[in-house]
C-alpha cells in the first residue's frame, strides 16, 4: 500500500470512530489506461496501455440515495499510474451505485463520471458491503481530474477490476483484540 494511501486511510479510519455508527469502505477501481495530463509537472504528456489505480474512501454515514441508487462523497481518494506514480485527488470526488443500470463509477462533485463501469453484481450492492474483486467495462468520460501532479484526462474504455472493502475503525480493531485477550485469559483459567 502507498504512504500517501495507508496515511489516508488511517487519517479517515480516525474520523470515523468520531461517528460511532459510521464505518469506512475503501473502494478500489484498477486495469489498463490511456490519457493526457493536462497540466502540472507532467504537462503535455499522453500515454497509453499503462496500468492505473484510482482508490478513494467515504464513511457510511455519507451515502444518500437518488433515483439509480446510491452515492457517497469521498474523503480521500489517490491515482495511479504506472511510469508516473501515485499522487492524492485534490478534486471533491465522489462514488455511486446505480443499481438500475448494474454500474458503478467515480466522479468529481458537481463536474461529472471520471469512469464508470457494469457488472451484474452491482444491481443490489448498496454501498455499505464487501464486493469483489469483480470485473466489467469501464468507460472513462474525459472528465478533468486534479491531483498533486496536476490536472489528468483518462480517455476510452478499459476492463476494469473493482472491490469494495469495509474497514474495520481503530475501535472495532480494539474490541477485537479486547475479546481476544478475554478469551485467551478463558483458556488460561
Amino acid at each position: 500500500m502507498s504512504t500517501i494511501r495507508s496515511a489516508s486511510v488511517v487519517a479517515f479510519a480516525l474520523i470515523a470512530t468520531s461517528a460511532a455508527s459510521a464505518g469506512v469502505i475503501d473502494i478500489t477501481y484498477s486495469g489498463i489506461a490511456s490519457g493526457s495530463w493536462l497540466s502540472g509537472i507532467y504537462a503535455g504528456q499522453s500515454f497509453s496501455g499503462k496500468a492505473f489505480s484510482i482508490h478513494s474512501s467515504y464513511l457510511t454515514d455519507a451515502i444518500t440515495t437518488y433515483s439509480q441508487g446510491y452515492k457517497a462523497t469521498n474523503g480521500a481518494a489517490d491515482v495511479t499510474v504506472e511510469d508516473y506514480g501515485n499522487f492524492a485527488v485534490t478534486s471533491s470526488t465522489g462514488n455511486f451505485a446505480a443499481n438500475v443500470q448494474s454500474r458503478a463509477g467515480f466522479s468529481v462533485i458537481g463536474q461529472g463520471d471520471v469512469l464508470s463501469f457494469g457488472n451484474g453484481a452491482l444491481s443490489s450492492w448498496n454501498m455499505q458491503s464487501n464486493i469483489g474483486p469483480i470485473t466489467g467495462t469501464g468507460v472513462f468520460n474525459t472528465q478533468n481530474l486534479f491531483t498533486t501532479a496536476g490536472a489528468l484526462r483518462f480517455s476510452g474504455t478499459t476492463t476494469v477490476t473493482f472491490t469494495s472493502t469495509v474497514v474495520p475503525t481503530p475501535g472495532a480493531i480494539a474490541l477485537v483484540g479486547l475479546a481476544g485477550l478475554a478469551g485467551s485469559r478463558r483458556r488460561r483459567a
